[in-house]
């Protein structure tokens, strides 16, 4: 009958607009990834050229908050070359 039909299409439309906030959360959260990767990426960039400038580690880990094993490795793979 109608109703059922108009019952049906209701439950569908509700699926497909429960789906569609899924999705968008999804993206805005793999955004967010995304922006928190790049900006720990840069991080590590302007850590490795203070290194290559002969910052102390100490200043490294202050000024670019990471950790001194953080700091420790990209200064073995510096050294590595």
């Amino acid at each position: 009958s109608q109703l059922s039909e108009k019952k049906r299409q209701d439950e569908y439309n509700t699926r497909l607009a429960s789906a569609v906030l899924k999705a968008e959360a999804a993206a805005k959260e793999a955004a967010k990834e995304a922006a928190k990767e790049a900006t720990k990426n840069k991080t590590l960039e302007i850590a490795m050229t203070m290194l290559k400038r002969k910052y102390g580690i100490n200043e490294i880990i202050s000024i670019c908050s990471l950790s001194s094993k953080e700091v420790l490795k990209l200064k073995a793979s510096l050294e590595k070359g």
